[in-house]
């Protein structure tokens, strides 16, 4: 098989061409202008994609943040009937059926300061009922209610010959009921603002 032979194209001890060396000067040069012309873009470019991405997180954040108050104002609309329902309704109802067993834990401390007389008990004719029938099946100290057309029925005035003290439990409902209502009043008023 004969060799294969390939053309020679320099040939030995010949000079280099001194323009060829000014050429690769300028070759190598505007390569380097390139290269710097191609990293400023890339850099100009990276930040731009930066920026656009800072922007599209702050733009998502704030209609996140807009979701999260829309559901958190739909809630509390949902919410305020339910607790108003709650303040006119159960709460005075749990006052009324608590009343007996509150009175019986107002009277322990006093007990030991009555000397042989029962205590004495001031509620509403409406509570007077249903306070004595609770006392006397509780088996509490001896007591007597008295009948005090000036309370209301949520409130008993216990007493004996020393001490006295005040169950007022529609003073306490009352007072949750005000704090319902100053609560969603407040934020109604901060949804107002905002808009």
């Amino acid at each position: 098989m004969p060799r294969l032979r390939l053309e020679e194209f320099g040939t030995a001890g010949a000079q280099p061409d001194p323009a060829t060396g000014e050429e690769d000067v300028a070759h190598q040069t505007a390569y380097e202008d390139g290269y710097a012309a191609g990293w400023e873009d890339a850099v100009a470019a990276q930040a731009t994609n930066e920026a656009q991405l800072a922007t599209a997180v702050a733009d998502h954040l704030r209609s996140l943040s807009l979701l999260v108050e829309d559901a958190r104002s739909q809630l509390l609309a949902t919410l305020e009937p339910l607790f108003a329902d709650l303040c006119t309704g159960l709460l005075p109802e749990m006052a009324r059926l608590t009343l007996g067993p509150v009175v019986a834990d107002a009277m322990m401390p006093m007990a030991e300061q009555m000397v042989d007389r029962p205590m004495r008990l001031r509620a509403s004719a409406a509570t007077r009922g249903p306070l004595e029938a609770y006392l006397a099946q509780a088996g509490t100290v001896p007591f007597e209610v008295v009948e005090d057309p000036s309370l209301g029925d949520g409130q008993v005035v216990v007493a004996t010959d020393r001490i006295e003290a005040k169950v007022d439990l529609d003073a306490a409902t009352a007072a949750i009921a005000r704090k319902v209502r100053a609560f969603f009043d407040s934020q109604q008023m901060e949804r107002h603002d905002a808009e």
